[in-house]
């Protein structure tokens, strides 16, 4: 079989419960871990947790070493126009997170599993608050520039973090925002 050609291979693996059993078993294999795209507010739990466990095993890890946050991303001239453009698929986004837990905010009956027969469900969109929240961000790109800055002072260990569109975001837009992330954001970011 082949061997990797650079070793130790680095490895990541999703941090979801963040549980300290789940994390001490990272620890002890060197395992980075990914907190998913539209957390960032819960992720700061996940964040804590995985420094302490960092502690426990004796690596002192700053706030966010080891971790990649994810982020949903949605640029537009304007914020307003953002959160118009991405109400379509968020509702996307709330039928496979909302029942998992994903989507704090969301009154108790929206949070039941789509499957269930209790009557149609209430609509799911974004609000202007959405894009505040952590969980995505929606507009300019100069907006979400300062955004990243600030969760860079937040976590002064974190190196990594990588950004998405939204589940049922067409390919050709998903494309369109790649590339103005590309030249309008990453810029901002050379280290």
């Amino acid at each position: 079989m082949p061997r990797p050609l650079r070793q130790p291979v680095e490895c990541w693996q999703p941090v979801v419960s963040a549980s300290a059993r789940g994390l001490d078993f990272m620890m002890k294999h060197r395992i980075k871990g990914l907190i998913g795209g539209g957390a960032a507010t819960m992720a700061e739990r996940s964040i804590n947790a995985y420094q302490e466990a960092s502690e426990r095993a004796g690596l002192s890890y700053k706030l966010g070493e080891g971790l990649s946050l994810g982020i949903f991303f949605h640029l537009a001239e304007t914020r307003e126009r953002a959160v118009r453009e991405i109400t379509p698929w968020y509702e996307e986004h709330v039928k496979m997170f909302g029942p998992l837990g994903f989507v704090p905010g969301l009154p108790s009956r929206t949070m039941r599993p789509w499957g269930a027969a209790a009557g149609p469900r209430p609509a799911c969109r974004p609000s202007s608050t959405t894009p505040r929240s952590g969980r995505w961000f929606a507009g300019p790109p100069e907006e979400f520039v300062a955004y990243l800055k600030s969760v860079e002072l937040r976590f002064p260990g974190l190196e990594y973090v990588h950004v998405s569109n939204s589940m049922g975001t067409p390919q050709s837009v998903m494309l369109e925002q790649l590339a103005w992330f590309a030249k309008e954001v990453k810029p901002a970011f050379t280290r």
